[in-house]
């Protein structure tokens, strides 16, 4: 029943937003000025993060289907709980009809979040969640789940062959998601007797690679890398290099160019796809039916995991050269 229930709702959302792409779309052909009704404040997790085109791009895709809408796509300048609540501080301070958010911190960026709800202002989760208990009452969830995802890249590293030792290279400092993606991988891999470890390598290219250079030599026996961060994957690779380690089997996150690239290459074996795209417009449609009409989307709508790997490669640099544009797709593609 339950499935059946998730099933009507998502053709009631693709209902709704095939009509108000229909009706933008009539808009945009008569050339009449419309004006602005709702605006949304997109606060993404950092600016240095190639994945913020999915969103920018998103956001005019959809202004242009819903002109009566207007977006904002902010970013913090760095990944951190602090740089990201003080953008979301300013962007409270404007007082929009809507705002999208990527739960870095639930604790650090409760208080602000309570204020949002306190002042009737309907809150869309998207990419990460606030995965307590006591989550507060945001409209919908909209994103991956990371702990489906690093299961699904598990048991795609399986598909390969049964490995020794994985070991899971860790990025962030109590980054939740790339935690549960950690655990996700380990649970699938030691099922079948692998020997598993998390090796926090960090985020700075130097310490890392040395990081990963010394646990290498202690563990001749490692035969498979996870990176729970995209930007990490060019590192690994250059350790493996190094080395003379080729033969690892190396697994990333995120259908970024660098990670596309690598499968066309054999340098990756798989990826995922959390779906940035429909996170990029769909929480915008929620927010936009909820204060149009008071439609209240499903508490959680999950876009990914999709695995991403040879056989599927070829169609996600597709979208991904649409989304970036050939020249960008080049500089963030190492390889």
């Amino acid at each position: 029943m339950k499935s059946i229930g998730r099933i009507l709702l998502f053709c009631i959302c693709v209902v709704c937003i095939a009509s108000g792409l229909y009706a933008g779309g009539k808009a945009e052909a008569s050339k009449e000025p419309v004006k602005v009704k709702y605006t949304f404040y997109d606060v993404f997790w950092d600016a240095q993060d190639p994945n913020l085109a999915w969103f920018t791009k998103g956001a005019k895709d959809f202004m242009v289907r819903f002109p009566e809408v207007r977006i904002e796509v902010v970013s913090a300048e760095k990944w951190g709980a602090e740089p990201y609540l003080r953008v979301l501080e300013t962007v409270m301070a404007k007082k929009p009809d809507g705002l999208v958010i990527c739960v870095v911190d639930p604790v650090a960026i409760e208080g602000t979040m309570k204020m949002a709800l306190a002042q009737g202002i309907p809150v869309v989760q998207a990419t990460l969640k606030d995965t307590r208990g006591n989550a507060l009452p945001y409209l919908t969830y909209m994103g991956g789940d990371e702990y489906l995802s690093g299961k699904a890249l598990g048991e795609r590293l399986l598909k390969e062959f049964t490995p020794k030792h994985v070991v899971t290279a860790m990025e962030a400092v109590g980054h939740a998601g790339a935690e549960l993606r950690a655990q996700g991988m380990g649970d699938v891999v030691t099922k079948v007797g692998a020997k598993y470890d998390k090796l926090m390598i960090g985020d700075e290219q130097s310490h890392a690679k040395s990081t990963l250079t010394a646990f290498l030599t202690r563990n001749p026996d490692v035969d498979a890398i996870f990176t729970t961060a995209m930007f990490a994957t060019e590192w690994i690779y250059s350790v493996m290099q190094e080395m003379g380690r080729t033969d690892i089997k190396l697994v990333s996150v995120d259908e970024s160019p660098l990670n596309i690239e690598g499968i066309l290459q054999g340098k990756v074996l798989a990826t995922f796809s959390q779906g940035f795209y429909a996170q990029a417009t769909m929480p915008y449609a929620w927010l936009y039916y909820y204060l149009e009409y008071g439609i209240t989307p499903p508490r959680e709508i999950l876009t990914g995991p999709i695995v991403v790997d040879k056989s599927n490669v070829a169609k996600f640099k597709k979208t991904a050269l649409e989304v970036f544009g050939e020249e960008i797709y080049k500089k963030t593609t190492p390889w």
